[in-house]
């Protein structure tokens, strides 16, 4: 398996034009990828920490590129690090974005799992619970489409069973107090 050192994934950011708050946020998503690893991986789950750290930090690698666009950047970021040949991280990535939970099949492990549902709880550089982020989400994208807003909506009850079996796995506190 091909994983970039942490310190190349800030750069590789930083070469892809990505903001300092989306890098802040990215940092924040690994923080909670890590936590939630550990503690998954505490209680028998097989997970690659190593893999969770850079697909938390690289996740959004095209979200700005992307922003004012009609592209998808999870789809754009998989494409960057596929190119890169970092193709475990491209999976993840183009499977973090919201509608993605509604594709049967398409969170494939924990690793994926991990890193769609750490993102569902960062909003800019800050952990928040998941209404608070679907909140955003509603006030944020809802506005632009009908579509957008049926699709925010239909993701919520699935993550919100993705969070339940995380947390029954994990056994922790599911307010993630103590991270920042």
């Amino acid at each position: 398996m091909n994983l970039p050192a942490r310190r190349e994934c800030i750069s590789l950011l930083k070469e892809h034009e990505t903001p300092e708050h989306i890098i802040a946020h990215s940092i924040v998503t690994e923080k909670v990828c890590m936590h939630l690893g550990r503690k998954l991986k505490a209680h028998g789950i097989k997970i690659n920490l190593q893999l969770l750290s850079r697909a938390g930090l690289l996740h959004d690698i095209a979200k700005f590129k992307t922003l004012h666009k009609d592209l998808l950047h999870g789809t754009e970021g998989e494409k960057i690090l596929n190119e890169l040949g970092f193709n475990e991280i491209a999976r993840i990535t183009k499977n973090h974005l919201l509608s993605r939970i509604l594709v049967k099949g398409a969170l494939q492990n924990w690793e994926d799992k991990i890193v769609y549902y750490a993102d569902k709880r960062v909003v800019h550089d800050r952990i928040v619970s998941l209404d608070e982020r679907f909140d955003y989400l509603r006030k944020r994208y809802g506005t632009i489409s009908k579509e957008a807003m049926r699709s925010i909506n239909a993701a919520y009850l699935p993550v919100k069973e993705l969070e339940k079996q995380i947390f029954n796995k994990a056994k922790c506190d599911i307010s993630l107090k103590g991270l920042m």
